[in-house]
């Protein structure tokens, strides 16, 4: 389905940026990067750092998200 949109209408806007990610990048290398059929398109690999508990604070500011600590750190 994202490829029939892609080659239909998307890849003809000259400013849309897909980002794909995710933790299942097996998935996303075999499906989307390997997948020669997205025209018009380059891919770029960023490795981003993991987030210090103080960036995780800040990125869920209390009053904006309904989670407690624990929900935030995931345990």
């Amino acid at each position: 389905m994202l490829r029939n949109a892609w080659e239909t209408w998307f890849h003809r806007r000259e400013k849309l940026v897909l980002v794909v990610c995710g933790s299942v990048s097996a998935w996303i290398k075999k499906n989307i990067l390997g997948n020669t059929g997205f025209t018009g398109r380059f891919s770029r690999d960023y490795v981003l750092p993991e987030l210090s508990l103080a960036e995780c604070a800040e990125f869920w500011k209390p009053g904006e998200h309904d989670l407690n600590e624990r929900e935030i750190l995931g345990i």
